[in-house]
């Protein structure tokens, strides 16, 4: 969560990856209750060195020599059991080291990605968060009275106090995106026979943030077919399909 958000239009989805990092919490202390064991007893001097340790790891500068204490072990232990839970914690460190494991993945399998797309879908003050919310007291959009539209501080007022409603038009916009847009086809996950605007899409990869106004956006990766997977895939290539290649890139364009 940044900072400067007035407000977190995420807070129901938090509150649930919250409650799923506790349910594999409380499992595995009903289950494997020795791994948390002496946690009480752990000083913050060994805490801290275990951090510093941590980061060094990280560098790659770990000293094979060093004398490892019982102490060590249960701080060790303890930044483990931590990083575990927090992983499934929506915005925090772990879960994005988390989704760069995952997008990097993704360009091992696939290559470079094609494209980067961010979108950044009007879920605040708009007509459409007034119907999710249920001001406008009408059934339908299109049952709309326009003499009777609500005025931009009232719809924002309301959706502040409307998480869940900003998340499902959030939802809503990026499913419709998806499948409209990039022609995606998320039960069989793959893409759809007619494709879509910016032709077959091969596969992506998106994550959701907050920005600094408190408005949700994505970040999509995505992966279309016929597309060189790398640079050097393309510089492989006679100078006939490059200029092919360029033709149509420049068409699409």
């Amino acid at each position: 969560m940044d900072s400067r958000d007035r407000y977190f239009t995420l807070a129901e989805f938090d509150r649930l990856s919250m409650e799923h990092a506790f349910t594999r919490v409380c499992v595995r202390s009903e289950q494997l209750p020795h791994l948390y064991n002496h946690f009480d007893k752990v000083e913050l001097n060994d805490l801290d060195n275990a951090l510093k340790r941590k980061e060094l790891r990280r560098r790659g500068r770990t000293n094979s020599m060093a004398v490892i204490s019982e102490d060590t072990k249960k701080a060790d232990a303890l930044l483990k059991q931590v990083e575990i839970s927090s992983v499934n914690v929506w915005g925090s460190n772990e879960e994005r080291k988390r989704c760069r494991n995952e997008a990097f993945g993704m360009v091992g399998k696939f290559g470079q990605p094609s494209l980067f797309v961010t979108l950044t879908p009007n879920t605040d003050n708009g007509m459409s968060i007034a119907y999710y919310s249920g001001i406008t007291g009408f059934n339908s959009l299109l049952d709309l009275e326009f003499k009777n539209m609500p005025n931009k501080i009232d719809v924002e007022s309301i959706s502040m106090k409307d998480y869940c409603a900003s998340a499902r038009l959030y939802d809503r916009i990026i499913s419709t995106f998806l499948t409209t847009a990039l022609g995606w086809d998320s039960k069989f996950k793959c893409s759809l026979k007619e494709g879509g605007l910016f032709g077959h899409v091969h596969a992506y990869y998106g994550m959701t943030e907050t920005q600094g106004g408190a408005t949700l956006h994505c970040h999509l990766l995505i992966w279309l077919h016929g597309a060189p997977k790398t640079t050097l895939q393309y510089e492989a290539q006679s100078e006939k399909e490059k200029e092919i290649f360029k033709s149509q890139f420049e068409a699409y364009a």
